[in-house]
């Protein structure tokens, strides 16, 4: 009896050994997907500064991981690097501003706050009935904040669930809303939009939601299992995670507009940017046929002037200053961002390079700053080794860009007419012919005009409009049906059809030249000869 009971005992013992060896702990990876970690970093251990991002396999970690693979290879080992996720922008600032960071990449919307002293909406549990309060300001912060570059246009998502079937902001009360990590920056754009239409967060968001905070992926899932009714996310468009839901989960999550108002309100403080997501930014939603106006802001790329750290941020600066690292950049975030797709396993509806985010082809670091942001740019180190003011690589004066876009103009028409005038001089110049080079000569006029107001008007959330040179490249995706592209803002849609009139009209008068004796031989023998003068 004693053997047997002690044979039991062995195998349990070895049983349960066996069953520790099989399933180690967990990685990173395999973490629970409800609750976001802290200091979550790449693992590596070695690097002595952090770049702050947000959530894992979002765009903000996707992006850092890529600018500190570059970044390294190019330092000591002592000046490296470590991406570290987080909760989001509101965490990110708070902790560069502890000096627990170097880095982080931030919204707009969160820097404006910061820097004008505005109080942070954030998480702080208390003994209340609601739990969400303000936050203080960083006016006291141990080191102050400021801006190295402008990465890149984010969009806000207000997604709601399936057969959640309503068309205002106002009639999300009291359903049963997410409104992003209580770290996050959507959490932030969250409480300012609802802000505008007279609503609280108290009045969506449900406190269990964050007791466990829930992760971007997570919320997601409830969301098309509709445990949850609507949920906020601030990010590029297309994200490539929410896409990858949308495979998973099917087409009837859909996108709730923002009244034009609301957007005219939010714009005008300089906080946000009118914006749209177009019909078919996602494959699988249920969109509306016109898009989905919203509001944007920019991701940055921020630091904490800490003289710990202030010898690494200039070789960052430095280093994303060459152009070569730039183009390098893009392409190794659209590495990472294919890898993370075929890491999902997803069997998706569109191609993989459909799937991605549109982040990697931006002008990343060329990105126009706002006005505002002028006098918060990195300062230039004084005294020691000579180094580089990130204002002078990142920042162009809103006059500079807009003289650079008018010599465009002035040199394209200059040509157009050197070009016209040859043309009347030649011997075989015909009468015949002025209509058609008037013509054309309009139409080059018309073209450069549209280019130059469509980079007047959305060089901030579009990228295609992101310079005067990119703007007439891509002005033909706008104006031909083939492509058929929506501008991003109203203005900008009045104008795309204001120019597609012009050039119609413009193309009609070249061909009705060679069209008009056909025309006139198709009235005479369907309804008789013309009377002769």
């Amino acid at each position: 009896m004693y053997w047997t009971k002690a044979r039991i005992l062995l195998h349990a013992t070895l049983l349960a050994a066996s069953l520790a060896l099989a399933r180690p702990s967990m990685s990173q990876s395999e973490k629970p997907d409800t609750q976001i970690e802290k200091d979550d970093c790449d693992g590596n251990g070695q690097a002595k500064y952090k770049l702050l991002t947000g959530q894992r396999n979002l765009d903000y970690f996707l992006v850092g991981k890529a600018l500190v693979h570059l970044y390294n290879k190019t330092v000591r080992q002592e000046d490296r690097l470590e991406v570290c996720a987080s909760e989001g922008s509101l965490e990110n600032v708070h902790r560069l501003s502890d000096g627990t960071a170097t880095l982080a990449i931030v919204q707009s919307d969160v820097m404006h706050s910061v820097w004008l002293h505005h109080p942070l909406g954030a998480l702080n549990p208390s003994e209340k009935t609601c739990v969400f309060e303000r936050k203080d300001s960083l006016e006291k912060s141990k080191h102050p904040l400021y801006l190295i570059a402008p990465l890149y246009a984010e969009s806000l998502h207000i997604l709601l669930r399936p057969h959640l079937n309503i068309y205002r902001l106002q009639d999300l009360r009291g359903h049963h809303v997410w409104v992003g990590a209580g770290g996050s920056g959507s959490f932030l754009t969250a409480e300012r939009v609802l802000e505008g239409e007279g609503l609280g967060i108290c009045d969506v968001a449900h406190e269990e939601d964050y007791s466990s905070p829930l992760t971007t992926q997570k919320g997601l899932q409830l969301l098309a299992g509709m445990q949850l009714d609507a949920m906020f996310f601030t990010g590029a468009v297309p994200t490539a995670m929410l896409q990858e839901q949308l495979d998973t989960s099917g087409p009837e999550i859909h996108l709730l507009p923002l009244d034009v108002t609301l957007i005219d309100q939010l714009s005008a403080g300089g906080n946000y940017v009118e914006t749209l997501i177009r019909p078919d930014a996602y494959a699988g939603m249920t969109a509306n046929p016109q898009g989905t106006q919203t509001i944007g802001v920019e991701a940055l790329l921020v630091a904490s002037n800490n003289p710990d750290t202030t010898a690494v941020v200039q070789k960052a600066i430095d280093f994303l200053g060459k152009t070569e690292n730039q183009e390098n950049l893009r392409q190794e975030i659209r590495l990472e961002m294919l890898s993370m797709v075929r890491a999902s396993g997803v069997n998706h509806t569109r191609s993989e390079e459909a799937s991605l985010s549109s982040i990697w082809r931006l002008p990343l670091l060329n990105t126009p700053t706002p006005a505002a942001f002028e006098s918060y740019f990195f300062p230039m180190i004084r005294g020691g080794t000579e180094t580089t003011d990130a204002k002078s690589l990142f920042f162009k004066s809103s006059k500079q860009v807009v003289w650079m876009a008018v010599l465009w103009v002035v040199l394209a028409l200059a040509l157009s007419l050197a070009l016209l005038i040859w043309i009347r001089r030649c011997s075989w110049w015909d009468l015949k012919y002025s209509t058609l080079a008037y013509a054309l000569f309009g139409m080059i006029l018309t073209w450069l005009a549209g280019a130059f107001t469509l980079w007047m008007l959305e060089k901030n959330v579009n990228e295609d409009f992101s310079s005067m040179a990119s703007s007439i490249g891509n002005l033909m995706h706008y104006v031909t049906p083939y492509f058929g592209r929506a501008a991003l803002t109203r203005n900008g849609q009045t104008a795309i059809k204001l120019v597609d009139y012009v050039l119609s009209l413009l193309f009609l008068s070249v061909i009705w030249p060679f069209l008009k004796p056909q025309a006139y031989r198709f009235l005479d023998f369907h309804f008789g000869p013309r009377k002769q003068a």
